[in-house]
């Protein structure tokens, strides 16, 4: 079975470690440039995290 089939405990595809690391990377860089407030950030970042742990 493909990594991409594979299915997290929420019952929903898990993303490749790839995609999440960018798309941490890319929430850093909008927290760096102000566009979203630290609560978001670190809200967002955590959901990321846990998808890496997942």
């Amino acid at each position: 079975m493909p990594e991409t089939d594979e299915v997290d405990g929420a019952g929903s595809p898990a993303r490749p470690q790839d995609e999440v690391l960018a798309d941490l990377a890319s929430l850093h860089q909008r927290f760096d440039d102000e566009q979203i407030s630290f609560e978001d950030f670190e809200s967002s970042k955590a959901d990321l995290l846990a998808q890496l742990m997942g």
